[in-house]
């Protein structure tokens, strides 16, 4: 993921809890529109500062909801499958999802950019 690599590389940008200044959000836009492939010019709009910006926070987000199941669930993590619910730990992840909604769906999804977050 091109966001990703770029924010990953300007690290030290970062104030506040790994929240990026406008000038490295306005570089990763730029960046992400110059180093899309052929394909992606052609079906995608250019990518904005608000977009990056948007999309940054929804990974944020996604990290410390898996961080949540990660921690303090008690079921197995796979960041490519998801959180392993089987029929004996359903009623784990039920109360979980009670106490936390926002993790309901990382029932059967993963999150495959975790360890490029953990790693920022």
């Amino acid at each position: 993921m091109l966001l990703l690599n770029f924010l990953s590389n300007h690290i030290s940008t970062t104030w506040d809890g790994l929240n990026f200044t406008k000038t490295t959000l306005t570089k990763a836009a730029e960046y992400i529109n110059s180093h899309g492939t052929p394909e992606q010019k052609q079906t995608c709009t250019d990518k904005s500062v608000e977009s990056c910006k948007n999309k940054w926070n929804t990974f944020k987000s996604s990290y410390t909801q898996v961080v949540c199941i990660k921690n303090g669930s008690g079921l197995t993590w796979s960041d490519k499958d998801s959180a392993g619910i089987s029929p004996e730990t359903q009623h784990v992840w039920n109360d979980l999802v009670k106490a936390n909604p926002s993790i309901a769906p990382f029932c059967n999804k993963g999150f495959i950019h975790f360890m490029k977050i953990e790693s920022m």
